[in-house]
């Protein structure tokens, strides 16, 4: 990578040190100080549309269950361990 700076647009705000970068604006930088920013979807050429950004976390909230190894045992309310029943302790007297 060279150290030309190109001029990119800048897709979302952010900052950096001292330095802010406001949505719309355009930036110089070098190809390898714009690389992770451009993977990210924080800046693009100008005119193309940004790179999706990879998620940081995947979730399964509602998806189907998957298949667990048999000596798994995954927590569902019907195989639950049942607590014996608490006992009443002797009423005090007055």
């Amino acid at each position: 990578m060279s150290d030309k700076k190109i001029k990119y647009e800048v897709r979302r705000s952010m900052q950096c040190g001292a330095e802010s970068f406001e949505r719309g604006d355009t930036r110089e930088l070098t190809e390898a100080e714009a690389l992770p920013l451009l993977k990210s979807g924080a800046l693009c050429l100008p005119g193309e549309e940004p790179a999706e950004r990879e998620l940081a976390v995947q979730h399964t909230f509602g998806a189907a269950p998957q298949e667990s190894p048999a000596d798994y045992t995954v927590a569902s309310p019907d195989n639950a361990v049942q607590l014996p029943k608490r006992q009443q302790g002797a009423k005090k007297a007055n």
